[in-house]
């Protein structure tokens, strides 16, 4: 199958897969802790929810104070 026969969304699909692919290997290449790419994802999510929240349910999980996970 021709690429420019293929439709939308397994063209942005292949891009997305090859997008993950060189973030993966630059992240291997670069950091000292080996993320996978779920892990990614999480920090993503977390990072553009209010702080306050996030550090309250993460305590709240922990069973530990709010101020000691800071």
């Amino acid at each position: 199958m021709e690429q420019d026969n293929l439709p939308l969304g397994m063209v942005v699909g292949q891009m997305m897969h090859e997008m993950l692919r060189v973030l993966k290997n630059r992240d291997l290449e670069q950091a000292e802790v080996i993320l996978s790419v779920e892990q990614h994802a999480v920090l993503h999510i977390l990072s553009n929810r209010e702080s306050d929240d996030i550090l309250k349910k993460m305590a709240d999980a922990m069973g530990k104070d709010k101020s000691d996970i800071m």
